[in-house]
């Protein structure tokens, strides 16, 4: 609504617009904390989703909002009188963009317009705004002379019953209501066969939003069949703080429960599922290097669970539970696993945030195919002049016991049990499952040749957008319109509504041989995540393996335990003769006290620290060639008496005499080799 004082006399101008609230609610997403235990109730969704326009602000509260009117049932022990949407739960799951599972620690939700769409188009309804609230029809609804309704206002309260007589007739001439002119009067051609393109795919899904070293876990219950499932761990942790962080380690359990309080816990071994009287131990593996950095770190985990739960113990299994951790991890000295060796490390617990997801293969032929590309159809006898009606749709199979489908039916999802057969309140003795009934509804409407007809309405006041037009023998559908509210004349398009429901061949599922472009794309995904997994696996062994490594192979490396904090270098020694590289290791500043003379050189240490206190003392230095050239020694003399005296050895130099010798107290030299003879590379006096 616009004010405007454009007119001469300074009079008010109001100018009314109309407003789509679903285009208000375009450019905005399914919010996840809408959902309790995965699910949330349909009403709730429902207006949300329409909250999110603003608009509901104008409603006061217990006004009436949402007028729902559905008549499809879980089974046909229902009616009319039930609360309808206020009956059925929906997954969270089924709003997920692009629906996979093992996306990562974040999914992408859907638009609140696309949500709605999708509940509507599920049931085979439409939702449009009339009278100053949302009404929620299923179009075979209209063959009986009213409409039933549940309310509810703007906070989901549900305010009772609403019955509403839709058919408005044509007057006698001149009286309103009447046709401008003649309507032109055309017909849609039958449809023989309708089918809905599904991409089923299921899941359970936790995830771990705030950093923090507690727990991140799932648990669900057992799967329908044996067929294999797998698990995914997403994982991104905090950086250490620590200096003397190696890497870091994810820790894991995953297994199986007998009941509760529960008496075995089942564990898989990577054939088998095995049982045990306590808790299994937690898998570990690395994957980050310490570098400093304030990043984040991902890593993914996959486990994959092939073998058959239906049999041998694991038959007894109830229920899943998932729990993961991640933890830095120091490192003192480690030595080959292979070996008898001592191995010295400590790990504590380092925040982390991640997600853990679940999904069960839709073949035992093709046991990590997730998802299942499959056709709902029904058919007719409108074998001549009619055309394939193709219905879209999204359906978030079921994973646990509680669910096999989109939605769940009853009062709370914690008890409910969504059954196969669904009924309908316009058709008696029906019983279908949920796919089916949609595309039966649609073969039992355009089984015959849908009359259409166009023209311009002159109202007297009582149609309304919910209601039908009533001549030639039956109820005419408002197919879109402009509406002049000054002069009530609607223009536009109405259909004819007639079903032959006993004409409808339910078909059921097939397979879709032909899977759309984006499954063809996300296979392709899924391919190359296995690749990174596998290439993860590799690289987070690699801290420990690496380490291992060098202490085994390096010239110079401990052999066992030093006792001393240390820090040591490894470098590559090139043998000219050998034409031959190979790893050296050194502890850095690796000192010796010297109170005697030295004939048999010690190259493990740096620094010499020398007492000449008893007496003059020689070190005899190792042959220049015999040196990497590089290494430097030092040499302290920490007394004032006597003298402390390097030897090169016959035919070699220091500088440029074969003794170095010195009697400073605190003298200090450095020497170094290039492999020829020693030169002095520091002095201190």
């Amino acid at each position: 609504m616009r004010f405007d004082r454009a007119d001469p006399d300074g009079k008010v101008t109001i100018q009314v617009t109309a407003v789509d609230a679903l285009n208000l609610i375009e450019g905005f997403f399914v919010d996840e904390s809408w959902f309790t235990d995965d699910h949330t109730g349909g009403i709730y969704l429902i207006r949300k989703c329409l909250e999110l326009s603003g608009l509901d602000d104008f409603w006061l509260t217990g006004q009436d909002y949402i007028f729902d009117g559905l008549e499809q049932f879980d089974d046909a022990t229902q009616s009319v009188s039930d609360q309808k949407l206020n009956t059925f739960w929906f997954h969270r799951l089924a709003f997920v963009d692009n629906f996979d599972i093992f996306g990562g620690v974040e999914l992408d939700y859907i638009t609140a317009r696309k949500a709605i769409e999708i509940i509507l188009q599920g049931f085979g309804a439409r939702i449009h705004h009339d009278n100053g609230a949302y009404y929620i029809t299923q179009t075979p609804t209209y063959l009986s002379s009213t409409l039933t309704f549940h309310k509810y206002d703007k906070a989901g309260t549900y305010n009772g019953t609403n019955t509403l007589a839709h058919a408005v007739s044509l007057g006698t001439l001149p009286a309103r209501p009447q046709w401008e002119a003649k309507p032109q009067l055309y017909y849609q051609p039958p449809v023989r066969l309708s089918r809905s393109a599904l991409t089923k795919a299921n899941g359970a899904y936790a995830k771990k939003i705030t950093f923090g070293i507690g727990a991140m876990q799932l648990d669900f219950d057992r799967l329908q069949d044996g067929y294999p499932f797998r698990i995914q761990l997403n994982i991104e942790s905090a950086s250490a703080s620590s200096q003397n962080v190696a890497y870091q380690v994810v820790k894991w359990r995953i297994y199986g429960i007998d009941g509760s309080p529960t008496s075995l816990y089942y564990y898989y071994d990577g054939l088998y599922w095995q049982s045990s009287a306590t808790v299994p131990n937690y898998k570990l593996k690395a994957f980050k290097y310490y570098s400093g950095s304030k990043r984040r770190w991902p890593i993914n985990i996959v486990e994959d669970f092939s073998a058959p739960i239906t049999s041998g113990p694991a038959a007894n299994i109830t229920g899943f539970h998932v729990e993961a951790t991640v933890e830095v991890v120091v490192l003192n000295f480690v030595k080959n696993p292979f070996t008898t060796s001592w191995s010295i490390k400590s790990s504590t617990p380092i925040d982390f945030l991640g997600s853990i997801a679940a999904s069960r293969s839709y073949t035992t032929s093709d046991p990590y195919n997730f998802t299942k590309n499959t056709w709902a159809q029904s058919g007719n006898s409108a074998l001549q002049n009619s055309i394939v009606k193709d219905l879209p749709q999204v359906f978030y199979d079921g994973f646990d016991k509680y669910e096999l489908g989109t939605i769940m039916v009853g009062p709370t999802f914690a008890t409910s049990v969504k059954p196969t057969d669904w009924a309908n309140g316009w058709e008696a003795g029906y019983a279908e499952n949920f796919q089916q009934s949609l595309v039966d509804q649609c073969s039992a409407l355009y089984a015959t040749f849908l009359g259409a007809i166009r023209g311009t309405w002159h109202d007297s006041g009582s149609l309304t957008a919910v209601k039908s037009l009533y001549f030639d023998g039956g109820a005419w559908l408002l197919n879109g319109c402009s509406f002049s509210a000054n002069s009530e004349r609607w223009e536009g398009e109405w259909l004819k509504i007639e079903t032959t429901y006993g004409d409808v061949i339910s078909e059921g599922e097939t397979d879709n041989p032909v899977p759309s472009e984006r499954v063809y794309v996300q296979d392709q995904i899924d391919r190359l995540r296995e690749q990174v997994g596998r290439a993860e696996d590799i690289t987070g062994a690699l801290p420990d393996q690496l380490i291992n490594d060098f202490l085994e192979v390096s010239e110079g490396a401990p052999s066992s335990d030093p006792g001393v904090d240390g820090t040591y270098t490894i470098a590559l020694k090139y043998d000219a003769t050998a034409v031959d590289f190979s790893w050296q290791m050194r502890r850095l500043g690796n000192s010796l006290n010297v109170t005697s003379d030295i004939t048999s050189f010690p190259t493990e240490y740096e620094i010499f620290v020398c007492d000449t206190t008893a007496g003059s003392i020689t070190i005899d230095l190792p042959a220049p060639p015999s040196i990497t050239p590089g290494l430097r020694f030092g040499f302290i003399k920490t007394a004032a008496a006597n003298t402390l005296i390097l030897d090169a050895g016959t035919g070699y130099l220091i500088n440029d005499a074969q003794l170095l010798s010195w009697g400073g107290n605190w003298e200090t030299h450095w020497v170094q080799s290039d492999g020829v003879q020693w030169y002095i590379v520091a002095t201190h006096k």
